[in-house]
């Protein structure tokens, strides 16, 4: 392990590397963490109906979880019961532990969820998946994120259950099933549909070979996949500190802006530090992929045209950018594509916004990573 007098030594040098990463970074000024609007200047979007068979949807899985609660408390009382008889009897071992309710699923498929936003393009979502399939072809995709467009007809397990503080939804690596959170204060109606379309992509880019996602699924965005054996067995695309200080200048020049500090006030920011930890998470591939989602079916849905080569995803790009307010606030169908997110995107360096615009033209899929050999522009070339 390195000494702390090597390890400050080593900070101070990447942070002299950060600031100049800092200088380069200026002209890409995003708007900040969270600072969506509250003002009403932005007409509100026009909002597809909702998917069909909704509020049944709802309702069963509302009544599933009631039923799992109920029984849970069943095994409860017994599990006390039990305890106290075996604590009477004198009995040695260990004892009794509380099982496990049943927990009955409810179904729905991507293409039930997702395909009225498509409902205003020629052929509708049909016509989305076979584009999506020929951008695929174009690129040679091969690894993270290819998708049959069989899957999207595939019913998905979803079940309504507690879930962190802050998850509105969760994609479960190895059953493939969909938690969304029954916590009303996290997850409340404006982003029920949005979280369900979120984790229905997550759902459709899973590679099931692997129990805990892709190897490449977790590196970032704005390099090739970098992929390693760990100490456990399992390939990963491992996060370096040269990844790390792509980020930095980003997240410091946003977290200065919140904290309205004065110009030119430094802001050293550390691995380990939450806003750093958050855009990480962010720029992950498989967190990508979901995010560019929203931005393709929601300008498919407002202007009637699908995003089918990179002007187009650029055209989408740009018009994300002066729309996104008024869909945060909508009333329903809210987008995971938040003002953080899409902030911190934004600001990434060129080679990986070129590498997001083509991914959006392979949504619901959203591409496979880039290559690994060819660096981050591998797979670029669009014909159309």
């Amino acid at each position: 392990m390195a000494s702390p007098g090597a390890i400050a030594s080593s900070r101070l040098g990447r942070a002299s590397k950060v600031a100049a990463l800092a200088e380069e970074a200026k002209a890409a000024t995003p708007a900040g963490w969270g600072s969506v609007s509250t003002g009403t200047s932005d007409p509100p979007p026009s909002l597809p109906a909702p998917p069909s068979g909704w509020e049944a949807f709802r309702a069963q899985l509302t009544k599933a979880a009631a039923d799992r609660d109920a029984a849970q408390r069943t095994l409860f009382k017994q599990h006390i019961v039990d305890n106290e008889q075996w604590a009477t009897a004198g009995a040695h071992g260990d004892p009794p532990r509380v099982q496990f309710a049943p927990h009955a699923p409810t179904e729905i498929s991507f293409r039930d969820a997702v395909s009225r936003w498509y409902d205003k393009i020629p052929g509708g979502l049909d016509s989305a998946i076979q584009s999506s399939q020929d951008s695929m072809a174009r690129s040679g995709v091969g690894g993270y994120g290819a998708w049959r467009p069989t899957d999207v007809d595939v019913p998905t397990d979803v079940y309504l259950e507690p879930l962190g503080p802050s998850t509105k939804g969760q994609y479960q690596h190895g059953s493939g099933a969909i938690s969304l959170n029954s916590n009303r204060l996290v997850l409340g109606p404006a982003h029920q549909r949005g979280t369900l379309e979120h984790e229905l992509t997550h759902s459709l880019t899973a590679d099931p070979m692997h129990v805990f996602g892709h190897p490449e699924a977790t590196g970032p965005i704005f390099r090739g996949p970098r992929v390693i054996v760990g100490n456990d067995g399992r390939r990963v695309d491992d996060w370096r500190a040269e990844d790390m200080d792509v980020l930095r200048p980003i997240v410091g020049r946003m977290e200065a802006s919140r904290a309205a500090l004065p110009p030119g006030s430094p802001l050293l920011l550390y691995d380990s530090d939450q806003p750093m930890r958050h855009a990480q998470y962010l720029t992950r591939r498989v967190e990508v992929d979901p995010r560019l989602a929203d931005i393709r079916r929601r300008y498919a849905h407002t202007f009637g045209k699908d995003v089918t080569n990179t002007d187009e995803a650029q055209k989408a790009w740009d018009w994300w950018r002066d729309s996104q307010d008024s869909w945060s606030q909508a009333e329903n169908d809210r987008p995971s594509m938040d003002s953080t997110a899409f902030a911190i995107y934004d600001a990434l360096p060129d080679e990986a916004k070129k590498a997001m615009l083509l991914r959006m033209t392979q949504v619901p899929s959203v591409l496979a990573p880039i290559g690994a050999s060819a660096g981050v522009l591998s797979g670029l070339t669009e014909d159309r």
